[in-house]
This record gives structure tokens, sequence and C-alpha cells, in this order.
């Protein structure tokens, strides 16, 4: 299968097409003890919460390595989960383009990015740069995630941090 790229910069969360999921992630950064939280969250086109996850690591030094491995923890879950179609969703837009770049780039954010593209060699996927508006399912999970000792990963629960947020823009909560 192909990849397919796209570019776009959603003010506000829309439903991906029937059979694909729409995954957001991000990360929230705890500079005082050097941790950042990576939230995940994956959709359906029915916009039900099909899983989720919750991942503090320790603090990257800069801020886009430790967005570029929220990108891999969410490919690696993808994974785990068998999914063919999905879309990504996140906020910054450098490391959105540095994964539609078709050459390899010296450094750790290339590194990062080149192990993600490896991870999806057979897998359509697609990847978008969205405003903080249509991504704090995500970031909310990021903050809690931050305060945890180990990783959360929950499928078809709908953590009580988000629950508003995701009712406030009428996600089905399955």
């Amino acid at each position: 299968m192909h990849k397919r790229m796209q570019q776009h910069a959603n003010i506000q969360w829309i439903v991906p097409p029937f059979t694909w999921l729409k995954l957001n992630w991000d990360v929230a950064f705890r500079e005082e003890d050097y941790r950042i939280g990576v939230g995940v969250v994956i959709q359906d086109s029915e916009v039900e919460v099909l899983a989720t996850l919750m991942q503090p690591l320790t603090f990257y030094l800069q801020p886009d390595i430790a967005e570029a491995r929220g990108l891999l923890t969410s490919t690696r879950m993808c994974k785990e989960l068998n999914v063919q179609d999905v879309i990504f969703e996140w906020d910054s837009n450098h490391v959105v383009t540095t994964m539609r770049q078709s050459t390899m780039q010296n450094g750790i954010l290339s590194c990062f990015v080149e192990d993600t593209k490896a991870t999806f060699l057979d897998t359509n996927w697609k990847i978008h740069h969205v405003r903080r508006d249509a991504n704090k399912v995500a970031y909310q999970l990021a903050k809690t995630a931050v305060s945890f000792s180990q990783e959360t990963f929950d499928i078809g629960y709908v953590d009580p941090c988000i629950i508003s947020l995701v009712m406030a823009k009428g996600h089905n909560t399955g």
C-alpha cells in the first residue's frame, strides 16, 4: 500500500472518512521535574472514542524531540491495534512538516520520524496539522499523563479527564 499525506490546518475536529480512524496526539511538559506526558485518542467515523493512551516519560531537551516521540508512541499503538487506515492530527506544524519530507535529514528528530515511517510501511496514513482547539482531548490526556508513574492504555473506555471535552464536541463515548 502507498502512503498518502495531505496538509490541512483544521480549527475543529472533523470526522474521518468511513473505514478510516483518526488519531490525535499531543505532548505536555512539566519542566520542574523534567517530565512529559504523551496523550493519544483514536476515534472512528461514528465519532466513538475507541482507545486512549496516557504515557509519562522523562523530559526530552528539545520540544520537537518530545513531540516526535509522541508520534512514535502513537504509531506503535496503531500497530498493536492493527490499524490499517489512519489520519494523524497534531498541533505542531514542525513535526508534521518533517513527516512529509521525503529525504532523510540528520538529527534525533529525523531518526524518530524515520522510525515512525518504517512502522507504517504497510498502512495507509495521512498526517494533518490542526490548531490546538481541534486537539483538546489529546492535550488533556497528555497533561494528565505527566503526573502518572506508568502508562495507561484503554480500549473502549473514556477516561473521566476527557469526558466533558468529548461530550462538548458531540462525540459519542461508546
